[in-house]
């Protein structure tokens, strides 16, 4: 459940909201199971370029913060409300603020 603001949610919804994400992670972690025992990679981008990426993400994302006087998590959520907002890739957004 995702509100604007933080607000009081009846007991049933709480329950569904949890009974929902126990789902889900029991399905990530059956479907990854014999991929964390064999100790091999996990099947997404290789760590350097997500290192790279983020890092490089949460410096212009620091840099911006300071630049317009505001919190560093709205920083980022203005240029990810930017990427979504254009159609942009947040790496696109990351390496064309001035």
């Amino acid at each position: 459940m995702l509100y604007a603001r933080p607000r009081a949610t009846a007991w049933a919804q709480t329950q569904q909201a949890a009974a929902a994400v126990d789902t889900a992670a029991a399905a990530l972690v059956d479907s990854y199971r014999t991929v964390f025992l064999r100790g091999a990679d996990l099947p997404w981008e290789p760590a350097s370029f997500l290192d790279t990426h983020w890092g490089a993400t949460h410096r212009a994302a620091g840099a911006l913060a300071l630049r317009l006087g505001i919190p560093f998590d709205e920083a980022l959520a203005r240029m990810r409300a930017l990427a979504f907002g254009t159609g942009h890739s947040l790496r696109n957004i990351t390496t064309h603020l001035p």
